[in-house]
């Protein structure tokens, strides 16, 4: 807090901390480099992606579980900010691995419009490419491997489990888009199921059967059958952005095969699940629930 000074003498002003600053977690991070060589882009070539590796500093641990984390967007981006559910996660005895697939924010223009049209494909095998490089590390568990992620990091969370079945022991994936197809007639963002699908927006587009086709094509609900990961999926009851019938649905087709998955749902609650209440119960539910399967 500060008293501003008379103008012209901003640089003055002196101010008084409030509160101490929160120590660093006791956590090491490390930039993994990646360069699809074998996977180019038809257009745009090889473009290098990165992944985040962070691991707690407990010398006493000689494997750790590894959760392989994806973000949400698609265009959007890790760094190693503070992030609750993480936090909790590394310090409850999990490394973590935050992947930046190609078509993600900061790696230049060419790199994020490698994705769209891609979707599914691209950005399921970037994350795959970095989940099986890392459980080759001497700090790491290969067989206790997690997935977790929301909004596109949940769609990608039920490719993952769906085209790699087996790999992962667990998952946990908050507002998925499950089904691009059906999400465009709800969502409050059609254009995203346009564009991502590799389609031209405009707000009199409409969704031919040729277009919703290639959408189908893009989406998780089809390995539905293959799937063998217990999951656990999270929504947020207001979702306007991927509504909750997207999860629901996926579930009930999980379930309707006998696979194992469990719903919850949080009320009052949108696209970010971030009331305290929720915040607490999702928290406690994902440990519990990776705890269960991957011990």
């Amino acid at each position: 807090i500060s008293q501003l000074p008379e103008s012209g003498n901003e640089s003055s002003a002196e101010f008084l901390p409030l509160d101490d600053p929160e120590p660093p977690l006791d956590i090491s991070f490390k930039i993994l480099k990646f360069q699809p060589t074998s996977r180019p882009h038809p257009t745009f070539g090889v473009n290098e992606y990165e992944a985040i590796l962070a691991i707690p500093k407990d010398v006493e641990q000689k494997k750790w579980p590894l959760i392989v984390f994806p973000h949400g967007g698609p265009h959007a981006v890790h760094t190693t900010d503070f992030l609750l559910l993480p936090a909790v996660f590394m310090l409850s005895g999990f490394a973590m691995v935050y992947v930046n697939y190609r078509g993600s924010c900061g790696y230049g223009d060419d790199n994020i419009r490698s994705l769209p049209g891609r979707v599914g494909d691209q950005d399921v095998k970037d994350c795959q490419e970095v989940a099986e490089s890392v459980i080759k590390l001497d700090q790491i568990d290969e067989n206790k491997v997690a997935v977790f992620g929301g909004s596109h990091g949940g769609f990608l969370t039920a490719h993952l489990i769906g085209q790699y079945p087996g790999f992962y022991k667990a998952a946990c994936c908050r507002n998925p888009a499950t089904n691009i197809a059906v999400k465009i007639a709800t969502t409050d963002i059609p254009d995203w199921c346009y564009v991502e699908a590799g389609f031209d927006f405009t707000y009199s587009s409409l969704p031919t059967g040729e277009k919703l086709t290639e959408m189908w094509k893009m989406s998780p609900m089809q390995y539905v059958d293959k799937v063998e990961t217990p999951i656990l999926i999270m929504l947020g009851l207001e979702d306007a952005r991927v509504p909750p019938k997207q999860g629901e649905e996926y579930y009930k087709q999980l379930r309707a095969r006998n696979k194992k998955a469990r719903l919850i749902g949080y009320s009052d609650n949108s696209h970010p699940i971030q009331t305290v209440e929720a915040s607490a119960d999702s928290c406690i539910n994902i440990l519990d629930w990776f705890w269960q399967h991957l011990d």
